[in-house]
């Protein structure tokens, strides 16, 4: 029995051994490459939110890299999250696919960290949503 088999429920086997239902090779090259474009996407887009965010960070000052006095919250952030979850999610698709284990491992690993990063971008909104100065941000200001 493979390893795709035993993913398959018992009250389903007839029809997962019979063929009917089941994905063929053209589908399962479809959705692997489509998660390795995916990843490439996401790996991109990560690098550029990881090394606008590091530049204007007051830790690339520190290090005589230029930069500035660190990124003010603003709700924004969140669009840091968003390509880490298509990173993550196309990095587990990958092991889906291809059932390596390098991909498996990286993906809890990019797991872990959009979780913590989440769960620090959801304790700063709910800090700051609390301030009245949060939510005139929204509103242009009139002259």
């Amino acid at each position: 029995m493979s390893a795709r088999d035993r993913l398959v429920p018992v009250g389903l086997w007839a029809a997962w051994k019979s063929k009917i239902g089941r994905p063929t090779s053209c589908s399962m090259a479809w959705r692997f490459t489509n998660a390795i474009f995916h990843a490439g996407f996401g790996v991109w887009v990560y690098f550029l939110a990881s090394s606008t965010s590091f530049h204007h960070s007051s830790l690339s000052s520190r290090l005589g890299l230029g930069g500035g006095t660190g990124i003010p919250f603003a709700p924004n952030w969140w669009g840091v999250v968003f390509p880490m979850v298509t990173l993550t999610m196309s990095t587990y698709q990958i092991h889906t696919d291809t059932e390596w284990r390098f991909f498996k491992v990286v993906g809890r690993i990019l797991a872990a960290i959009l979780t913590l990063a989440a769960c620090y971008i959801h304790a700063l909104t709910i800090k700051h949503a609390v301030t009245p100065k949060f939510w005139h941000g929204f509103h242009p200001k009139q002259t």
